[in-house]
């Protein structure tokens, strides 16, 4: 017994390692830490998952696109800074990357009590179609793009950006715009929610393209440019609010917009 416990352990911690490192990779050459010394590298993991629950750092950004494999790409660029090379590195060599199935966590050590220091890691995640997604950002932005699992992202001061999505699709911001492009001439799935405090709202959808949709913002006003609606219920505030029921072409799956402060845009494009 105590033999086969350990050989699941050594399983567990091989697929916890990397697939390999990469010092010199383009994605470190974008560089934010001003006057401080720093240190890069991207650790790159291969899993099968399907359904992804990924909690970025309080700096990190995190970055879903669909590809044509089974399995995912997780590549996460870890990133530290500090007064010198070597501390930048030690630190950078401290960030644990967590890769547990679908699971994705980094511990960084940071307990923000030097403010002259710290580390952080973003992802770029490859992922098949109907990985269902489960995205989580602090001080960074979330983009996804050609999944038709459920997703569920939420930042709290950053933007997300969603395009060529399906499925059961929630996103939401604090402190952050959303901005939606979709494809296709329909919503194939349950229907997408997309929601910010502080922030403008932004859907794009091509010509021809049918769904019901509500549209609502309390301090703000909601535009549509370019779409073929049905007649529409509309109640708009006197000096500030703005929300809007209507069908888009034939109608059908339910797109809901909302902003407490800021604008709402529909548009159509070709």
């Amino acid at each position: 017994m105590i033999r086969i416990l350990l050989s699941l352990l050594a399983v567990a911690v091989v697929q916890a390692q990397p697939s390999r490192t990469l010092a010199d990779d383009p994605w470190c050459a974008v560089d934010h830490s001003e006057d401080l010394a720093r240190s890069c590298e991207v650790r790159e993991y291969m899993v099968r998952a399907d359904d992804l629950d990924l909690d970025a750092t309080p700096n990190g950004s995190v970055s879903v696109k669909r590809w044509d494999r089974s399995d995912v790409l997780v590549r996460a660029r870890v990133e530290a800074y500090a007064h010198s090379e070597d501390r930048a590195r030690e630190l950078r060599d401290e960030v644990e990357v967590e890769v547990d199935e679908g699971h994705i966590r980094a511990d960084t050590n940071a307990d923000g009590s030097r403010r002259s220091e710290g580390s952080g890691v973003s992802y770029e995640v490859f992922a098949p179609r109907q990985t269902g997604l489960s995205i989580r950002t602090q001080n960074g932005s979330a983009v996804v793009h050609g999944i038709d699992g459920d997703v569920d992202v939420e930042s709290v001061n950053g933007s997300i950006s969603l395009s060529d999505m399906a499925g059961s699709v929630f996103a939401t911001s604090v402190n952050g715009s959303v901005s939606v492009e979709l494809s296709g001439g329909t919503w194939a799935g349950s229907g997408l929610a997309a929601r910010t405090t502080n922030g403008s709202v932004l859907l794009k959808v091509p010509s021809g393209f049918s769904a019901d949709l509500h549209a609502r913002t309390q301090v703000g006003r909601i535009a549509l440019t370019g779409l073929d609606v049905a007649r529409h219920d509309r109640r708009r505030g006197r000096q500030v609010g703005d929300q809007i029921e209507t069908r888009i072409g034939r109608g059908g799956a339910p797109v809901e917009l909302t902003t407490v402060n800021g604008s709402v845009r529909i548009e159509q494009v070709r």
